[in-house]
């Protein structure tokens, strides 16, 4: 809605978002593959393999929320920092609700498969989760 107000109501402005995320999670996955691989040609093809599936050239050419959640899970599980962890959980959860969850739910539980919980990371999945649900909080107190 913002984006019409400021430019103008057009099917260019309306798809922008969708293809200014697929473009982030096309560098996303470059810098995962980087991580795993120092092969220029494997990182090269890996994110050519993600880009030219249908369903992701689908998703980030319509109008359609799918692509930020992929958006939001890449981030929390390609830079392993709190902030990633925040924004990619709050990206995830206000376009597609308790499907942004998915990624923190697994780094819960394997971090109590791996007997690696920690004071630090119980207060991080709090704040994360405090922050990405106020939303849901919200609407819950306004609409009882």
């Amino acid at each position: 809605g913002t984006l019409f107000h400021l430019f103008g109501t057009s099917e260019f402005i309306a798809r922008l978002p969708s293809v200014i995320a697929a473009i982030c999670c096309v560098i996303l996955v470059f810098h995962s593959f980087k991580r795993f691989t120092k092969n220029t040609m494997a990182q090269i093809a890996g994110v050519l393999m993600f880009a030219a599936t249908p369903f992701f050239i689908d998703r980030a050419s319509i109008v359609n929320v799918d692509i930020f959640l992929t958006l939001g899970w890449l981030l929390y599980i390609c830079d392993n920092t709190f902030v990633s962890r925040l924004i990619g959980t709050v990206i995830g959860t206000w376009t597609k609700s308790f499907l942004g969850l998915v990624p923190l739910c697994v780094d819960v539980a394997l971090s109590i498969y791996h007997r690696s919980l920690t004071k630090k990371k119980i207060r991080e999945w709090a704040v994360i989760l405090s922050i990405s649900l106020a939303w849901h909080f919200a609407m819950i107190v306004q609409y009882p």
